[in-house]
């Protein structure tokens, strides 16, 4: 589901699912502050997840 992205975990991973964000795709589709607002979520795993996702994009 989130391959290739360190920044989620295992437990992020389900925060996401049941939050109906079940790919790398909808995870882009995101800003920062939509993602943080996810009860579950915290600020400094959602930053991550957009920095990581940002490098990603760059390659």
């Amino acid at each position: 589901m989130f391959k290739g992205l360190t920044a989620i975990d295992d437990e992020t991973a389900e925060v996401l699912f049941d939050n109906n964000i079940r790919s790398i795709s909808d995870l882009r589709s995101l800003s920062y502050k939509e993602l943080a607002r996810i009860k579950g979520i915290k600020r400094k795993i959602a930053k991550k997840i957009i920095r990581e996702l940002e490098e990603k994009i760059k390659i």
